[in-house]
């Protein structure tokens, strides 16, 4: 679970390179920056829908593993295109975008229920230490994320 949250605070690496890559290589006005951004981070606001699939509609018998590893492959192929800069049409690059939020928005709804469950376990001080636990992993990812970004843009 600790490797999702890193890997959501790491988001942030993804998306400063991909303001830097609209102002700096596409050109775009800040205007137009935000309404591509906006369509980008529009799957996080089905995280419930995502939770509702994950848990009323398995896959081969299982409820959340295959969807995280489904996600996790998922996230992964809609990156690949991007990487060897070859791509400089905006809609392109917002969709591959959208698509990789979308999975990466799914898994963090899963792995949320995961933690739930996990607190359940520890009536006394579950919630409280696996909370912690995880804000810790996605404030390591976040500051990595920002780093990497900032001395790679």
């Amino acid at each position: 679970m600790m490797v999702s949250y890193f890997i959501q605070g790491f988001k942030v690496f993804i998306d400063l390179s991909v303001m830097d890559l609209f102002k700096s290589y596409l050109m775009l006005e800040p205007a137009e920056m935000q309404v591509l951004s906006s369509i980008v981070n529009f799957p996080w606001s089905l995280k419930v829908a995502y939770g509702l699939i994950a848990d009323n509609v398995p896959i081969c018998g299982s409820r959340r593993r295959i969807y995280v590893a489904i996600n996790g492959l998922f996230q992964f192929v809609f990156l690949v295109p991007l990487i060897p800069d070859l791509i400089y049409n905006k809609y392109i690059i917002t969709f591959f975008l959208t698509i990789y939020a979308t999975n990466v928005a799914f898994n963090d709804a899963i792995v949320d229920a995961l933690m739930v469950m996990q607190a359940r376990r520890d009536h006394k001080h579950g919630s409280e230490d696996l909370n912690s636990y995880s804000w810790l992993w996605l404030a390591i990812g976040g500051i990595v994320g920002s780093i990497s970004a900032g001395y790679l843009t």
